[in-house]
């Protein structure tokens, strides 16, 4: 055997790729169809997960933990194959392979990357391959080594710790992330992606974190882009959008497999299994189960009066409603010694309403086959399913209890096009309502009452206001005292949390969705979409074009979430969207120009369009100063269920609002003496929501260890959606002062009607945000940023929602020395306003300190990792009226083999 040729290229390109003619040539002595190589540092180190890729086609191989790699070319092809290797923290490098030449080991060296490539890739932010630091937009790329080494339970909780991400937790695996304001639990306005597939629940139109989502064993990187983003993503990514990327079969072969057991009885197994099956064809399989007892809401506040108008004071006598206390009812009394007066019932808190409903858990399984078609074009079909059982908040808070996702993903990709249709399914199982379930428990009937049919609710208020009326005429002008012993008369009255009878009771409100008697809500909808996106080869410009087709069909089992004509009547609505970019590079690649463009039509809104204009001006002789603009317009549609919902709970009913809109009167007119005239209520009808964006920022190296990114945006809102309660007939027309009177009466079409409706008048919000990066050594990097939002005055009496932090911040650690690595993270969140049509009410300021560490047994795969979240134990609420998030710790193996 001839001696290894060993081949030093250290090149000091700083753009990903090498042109054909600078690339060096492998002197291969023999033909052959395998190529093999060790990949090492300068050092003669080797380096590992390296991207080894036959140039334009989808043949690859990863380097293993020697360095060596092992693909098959075709060598006599019509044009010299080349191998591209890529690698963050080193130059991307291209070899040309001869088509004569001996099949030895290649022994290749990858110089460390300039000052200005990182090495870090992303196409995230226009849709095609590019450096991370010359994206003309705010974006934050999160790379595979930081998620597998997270100190939270699942990977959006990591997120967070980026610059202008705002988390919010309604439950331990249900963490939801937007940007640059508005924040919501539904965060209908950021798009959360998986491999460019919307893994939103088709009834909510809402992410529900990651429950939907990937393993975090099988996610190869996530991409934050901050700030709207509908010229290219269409109009749910009005404030950004998050992109999960997964590990593709082919690059990505072996075996992975991670235990985790921690606090509150936490336990959690993943897997991921990938092999290639001959040259062509690739199997992959990842699963993951998970579960802990849940994270509760337990607030005892009062309800905002904008909530309910007729609440009490958390110390009256007469008792309130409670932000997270379910059943506590009110009634207001029309007459007699208690007329004018509200009475609460006691209730029951958020622990004994779910009763044995207090674990988080996740399973998911996802089998996918990937097959080359040709060396240039994949296809890939996946399956992904899901089942999941956590907390949600919106409206209301759900316990979301079994609820099964069904996806199906087709992919056609030939590197400069792709096609990809994917349908999406979710069953809601035995998820209920908290709010709907503690109101239908006390309005059941109590056995107990015979053939008087009495409901627990009736029989409440009836008694207290006969013992309140016969104990003021006992002792008159002792109000304090009345209410006391009408509450010590009806204290039994109350089921017992546990017993029996508030089992049974509670059992079968929580399994039935009949209007007005359950609380279990059935959904059944799905999501249908189909896409393309062509790069046209052009001479001026870098070009592409892409559409794409989205139907809903919306539906609950019982046909009480949505206006069905009929239980098996699914709802129809659907979107269609063209959109493309032309970009240009100037004057030696140091200034970049892309006008965007999507034009979007609906069923239920007029078409429009959405563009972004940008500028990347790349100073330096390496390019590591970039100065980025944009101008841009974008938009978002209500969601589904502000559109169509039909949900009846009883004192009320939740309201979809794509026709007429609704005319009625303000909850004032219930006030005795009040005028109807003076309480008149318009709300005109949806649309969609509309965004003028402007931003600038830059992105460079500052010296070779120093990374700084700053960015000022400013945001211009029009018809931004609120939620809003009138009085109103069920059609939205406008009850005569007569009709008022049979207000919830049976069988009457005037009710409390809940809606969605477009505010009138504009707003604007904007902000700053600075992220530093300071890369000491590997052993320790040290990184700090800041988030400025602000919002400008909404307009008058209207709620905007903005649910954002004035000021917060983020300081991190982290390294590796050897075996070990580890990460330290501090945050910290101004305390501020939140808002929703469940509970409004005030933030306060909080902070969390999360850590992690692994280490590495040698060469066997193995990992032992630990973490934790919240280490400190402190007091931390992000959402208002979502639970206290405490201290969460683990301990884990990770075991891998290629």
């Amino acid at each position: 055997m001839s001696a290894i040729r060993t081949l030093h290229l250290a090149l000091l390109l700083t753009s990903p790729g090498l042109a054909a003619a600078q690339a060096p040539a492998v002197n291969i002595q023999q033909t052959s169809e395998v190529v093999t190589g060790r990949i090492s540092d300068q050092n003669n180190t080797p380096v590992a997960n390296v991207l080894v890729a036959v140039e334009n086609t989808f043949y690859s191989a990863l380097s293993d933990a020697e360095g060596r790699f092992s693909l098959r070319i075709r060598l006599d092809g019509p044009e010299p194959a080349r191998l591209v290797l890529t690698r963050a923290g080193f130059t991307s490098q291209v070899f040309e392979l001869p088509r004569q030449g001996a099949g030895q080991e290649l022994q290749l060296v990858l110089a460390a990357a300039g000052a200005a490539d990182r090495g870090e890739v992303t196409t995230a932010a226009s849709r095609k391959p590019e450096n991370v630091l010359r994206v003309p937009v705010t974006l934050d790329h999160v790379g595979e080594q930081r998620l597998a080494d997270s100190p939270t339970p699942e990977v959006y909780g990591t997120l967070t710790h980026l610059k202008s991400v705002d988390g919010n937790a309604a439950s331990m695996l249900l963490t939801n992330l937007s940007t640059r304001g508005f924040n919501a639990l539904q965060t209908t306005r950021t798009l959360q992606l998986v491999d460019y597939v919307d893994v939103q629940s088709p009834s909510l139109s809402a992410n529900l974190g990651n429950l939907q989502g990937l393993p975090e064993i099988d996610i190869a990187g996530v991409d934050v882009l901050h700030g709207p983003a509908s010229a290219l993503y269409g109009v749910n990514a009005l404030s950004g959008v998050v992109l999960i990327n997964s590990k593709d079969a082919f690059q990505y072969p072996g075996l992975a497999v991670e235990i985790r057991g921690g606090s509150r009885s936490m336990l959690q197994g993943q897997l991921r299994y990938a092999q290639r099956l001959g040259d062509k064809l690739a199997l992959k399989v990842t699963g993951s189960a998970f579960q802990a007892n849940d994270w509760l809401a337990a607030s005892d506040e009062a309800q905002s009066l904008l909530v309910d108008p007729t609440n009490n004071s958390r110390q009256d006598v007469r008792g309130y409603n409670a932000v997270n206390r379910y059943g506590d009812i009110g009634n207001t009394f029309r007459s007699g010694a208690l007329a004018g007066q509200t009475i609460y019932m006691p209730g029951w808190t958020e622990k004994e309403i779910v009763a044995r409903d207090d674990r988080a858990r996740n399973f998911r399984l996802n089998p996918s086959l990937a097959y080359l078609l040709t060396p240039r074009v994949k296809a890939l079909y996946e399956y992904r399913f899901t089942r999941s059982d956590a907390a949600f908040q919106s409206a209301s808070r759900f316990r979301v209890k079994q609820a099964d996702t069904h996806l199906h993903h087709l992919e056609l990709n030939g590197g400069s096009w792709f096609l990809r249709a994917y349908s999406s399914q979710d069953q809601g199982g035995d998820t209920y309502d908290m709010s709907l379930l503690g109101a239908y428990m006390q309005t059941s009937v109590d056995p107990r009452t015979g053939p008087a049919q009495l409901s627990y609710a009736q029989q409440y208020f009836g008694i207290y206001e006969q013992v309140y009326t016969q104990f003021l005429t006992a002792s008159p002008g002792n109000v304090t005292g009345a209410h006391q012993a009408a509450k010590s008369a009806t204290a039994s009255l109350q089921l017992t949390p546990g017993a029996e009878e508030f089992n049974a009771v509670r059992s079968r409100v929580a399994g039935t969705s009949l209007p007005g008697q359950g609380a279990r809500i059935d959904a059944a909808s799905s999501i249908r979409n189909v896409s393309g996106q062509y790069t046209v080869p052009v001479r001026f410009a870098d070009v592409l074009v892409g559409a794409e087709y989205r139907q809903f069909r919306l539906g609950s089992e019982g046909g009480n979430l949505f206006a069905q004509s009929s239980p098996e009547e699914k709802i129809r609505n659907y979107q269609y969207s063209g959109y493309g970019q032309a970009t240009r590079t100037l004057l030696d690649r140091h200034l970049r120009l892309a006008l965007a463009a999507r034009v979007d039509a609906f069923r239920n809104f007029n078409t429009v369009v959405s563009p972004r204009a940008s500028a990347v001006v790349s100073a330096g002789e390496q390019r590591q100063h970039n100065f980025r603009g944009s101008l841009g317009q974008a938009y978002s549609a209500p969601t589904q269920l502000y559109q169509y919902s039909r949900l009846d709970v009883g004192q009320a009913i939740l309201l979809g609002n794509v026709g007429r809109g609704f005319d009625g009167y303000s909850l004032d007119v219930l006030t005795p003496g009040v005028d109807p005239a003076t309480t008149l209520v318009r709300l005109d009808a949806l649309d969609l929501e509309r965004v003028q964006t402007a931003e600038v920022g830059y992105h460079g190296l500052l010296g070779q260890r120093l990374t700084l990114d700053v960015s000022y945006y400013y945001n211009h809102y029009r018809n931004l959606v609120g939620i809003r309660n009138l009085i109103s007939k069920t059609d939205g027309s406008r009850p005569s002062p007569a009709e008022l009177a049979t207000l919830n009466q049976p069988g009457s079409p005037v009710r409390v009607v809940q809606t969605a409706y477009s505010i009138s008048g504009t707003t604007g919000s904007g902000g700053a945000v600075a992220d530093l990066t300071l890369a000491i050594a590997k052993p320790l990097a040290v990184n700090a940023n800041y988030t400025y939002s602000f919002l400008d005055e909404t307009p008058a009496g209207e709620l905007s929602y903005f649910n954002t932090p004035k000021h917060k911040y983020n300081l991190g650690l982290r390294g590796e020395t050897g075996r070990l690595r580890y990460s330290m993270d501090y945050r910290w969140v101004q305390g501020f306003r939140y808002e929703t049509p469940f509970a409004l009410g005030n933030v306060p300021t909080y902070s969390s300190l999360d850590a992690s560490v692994a280490y590495t047994l040698g060469k066997s795969g193995l990992t032992l990792r630990g973490g934790g979240t919240n280490l400190a134990d402190v007091h931390q609420v992000q959402i208002y009226g979502g639970p206290d998030l405490g201290r969460q710790v683990y301990m884990g193996l990770r075991l891998e083999v290629r």
